[in-house]
């Protein structure tokens, strides 16, 4: 995930590219866009695959133990609604129960992105900032719009490095 962090920052410059044939030609088939899109999909996918990982590692060490299932999604609920057997360590449980609002969040975008087409990025003349918009995602009035993908993406990194560190630290 951070390696793909470094090519979307990489690769954000060459939007403009889009936005220079839409100008010249009237038209762009949004090439660039689509493939910062598919970079930035990556590495929401690559994060979610860091808990996928830990959940191997989490199963291999707490095995037969209520609340532990065979899968990610599985384990991070019972874990979020307090189902995590009593001999495993508090602090690992507590981590767990704090989980919700970016694991579910994350996870929706991981689902989404894996089942679905690749959605666009544009990037913001004034700030800067690239926006991500997926139209699997969000209502069926409004696509998603991340109008800070890249500061999504470091935040969903620093929040599960920060999970990991206080589970294994235990």
């Amino acid at each position: 995930a951070h390696q793909l962090l470094a090519v979307v920052r990489e690769l954000t410059p060459k939007i403009d590219e889009d936005d220079h044939q839409l100008q010249e030609k009237g038209f762009t088939p949004a090439h660039r866009s689509r493939e910062i899109a598919a970079v930035v999909e990556a590495t929401f996918c690559s994060l979610y695959s860091t808990l996928d990982c830990f959940r191997h590692v989490f199963g291999a060490i707490y095995k037969n133990h209520r609340g532990v299932k065979d899968s990610t999604r599985g384990t991070f609920q019972k874990g979020q609604n307090g189902e995590l057997d009593e001999r495993i360590p508090e602090p690992i449980r507590k981590q767990f129960e704090h989980s919700k609002p970016w694991f579910d969040e994350l996870r929706k975008y991981r689902d989404e992105m894996t089942h679905s087409d690749v959605g666009s990025c544009h990037r913001n003349k004034e700030s800067g900032k690239v926006s991500y918009m997926h139209s699997g995602l969000g209502t069926p009035q409004r696509a998603l719009v991340i109008e800070d993908v890249l500061a999504k993406l470091e935040g969903f990194r620093d929040v599960i490095n920060e999970f990991l560190g206080h589970v294994f630290l235990v």
